[in-house]
């Protein structure tokens, strides 16, 4: 019974993680946004991938940036690893994890 509850909990908290990125990618008029529900997947890097398009690399940051914001801001959670920032072609942000 209570592994029931921690895993509705944990699926609530992804669900709330996701909601707030795919928010935060359309604040900042991200496009195209895909969201990919992994958890079917034995070998699986992540519960789940979202995936958005933006127009330049300036947009791509702020995307970035505000995804991050965001979930600092109303869950407490800061990635534990981001990549591509510098040049802003692409980024990946990973790793943020619930409790």
């Amino acid at each position: 019974m209570r592994a029931q509850r921690i895993v509705k909990s944990q699926e609530a908290h992804s669900k709330e993680l996701n909601d707030l990125a795919t928010d935060s990618i359309k604040e900042i008029k991200g496009k195209r946004i895909v969201e990919l529900d992994l958890r079917g997947l034995e070998d699986a890097p992540a519960s789940y991938f979202i995936i958005c398009e933006g127009d330049s690399n300036t947009q791509i940051k702020a995307i970035s940036d505000n995804i991050s914001k965001n979930v600092k801001d109303k869950i407490g959670v800061l990635p534990n690893h981001v990549e591509g920032k510098s040049f802003a072609r692409w980024i990946l942000i990973g790793s943020i994890t619930l409790t």
